[in-house]
């Protein structure tokens, strides 16, 4: 979102967002454009701050957020701002991303088929076609929903560790969610080599969850706890990993995560 400031606000170090759109959303938008089809229209404030005004610039719908700029009056309001600031931005952040689950990715690329012994725990009832589909729509961005179509599409990979980064013949459980992300044009591996778990878990682009939505990382203690294996969160309780040699990619009951991760690739 952004926000124009005069000197005086940038001085008395306030928190404003950024000026990428994609630092929140994902996607860009210009000030007077749309945003996933949904018309944005700003309005202007002044707000005092050091005996100064700044000027800022918010969607129409975020003005009653700042009616307590009208009302500072002490000399220091730096603080009281920030914190103003803060406020509506989580509110923002919050709607775009309501905005964000109405996804404009389709069910079409989902595979119809999967190979012989790939859906485990139960997921076979409902179907490779139909998981995918329910998990596209429960994605929590687009971004994601096409992670998990790449993902699916994947199932019947040999595992291998040491082969892990082989252009697609093999994966390990960290390079097979590295590599679904890479097709959706997220660039996760690092000089052509996919993260371990250990890396992913705490990168800036991994943004903390309280619950799992399809196409987030999942981790597990794995052989190396607490962050050992990560995997792909499904819908109706799945996920989609490769975890041993001998085996394949597969989907299977996820269990109970160590940690839970969405993908936001506007910090890669």
């Amino acid at each position: 979102m952004k926000l124009v400031l005069a000197a005086a606000a940038a001085a008395a170090g306030l928190l404003f967002w950024s000026d990428r759109a994609d630092a929140i959303t994902g996607f860009e938008f210009s000030g007077t454009g749309t945003f996933t089809q949904a018309p944005l229209e700003f309005g202007v404030i002044a707000a005092p701050v050091h005996g100064g005004l700044a000027e800022i610039q918010i969607p129409a719908g975020q003005l009653a957020a700042f009616d307590t700029f009208q009302r500072l009056q002490q000399p220091d309001t730096a603080l009281q701002m920030r914190m103003a600031l803060d406020a509506a931005r989580r509110a923002e952040e919050a709607r775009l991303r309501a905005l964000l689950r109405q996804s404009q990715v389709t069910p079409d690329g989902c595979p119809t088929s999967a190979p012989p012994g790939t859906l485990r725990g139960g997921s076979d009832r409902i179907g490779i076609a139909q998981l995918c589909a329910d998990s596209v729509r429960a994605a929590r961005t687009p971004n994601a929903a096409r992670a998990i179509i790449a993902a699916l599409h994947r199932l019947g990979v040999p595992y291998s560790q040491p082969r892990r980064d082989s252009g697609g013949a093999y994966y390990d459980c960290s390079s097979f969610v590295t590599s679904a992300y890479q097709d959706t044009g997220t660039p996760l591996r690092q000089g052509g080599w996919s993260p371990t778990t250990f890396v992913q878990v705490k990168a800036r682009w991994a943004v903390p969850a309280d619950s799992a939505a399809p196409g987030d990382l999942v981790f597990f203690g794995g052989a190396t706890p607490p962050f050992g294996h990560v995997g792909m969160a499904l819908a109706h309780g799945f996920m989609v990993h490769t975890n041993r040699t001998g085996d394949v990619s597969h989907v299977t009951r996820m269990g109970s995560p160590t940690a839970i991760r969405w993908v936001d690739p506007a910090k890669v």
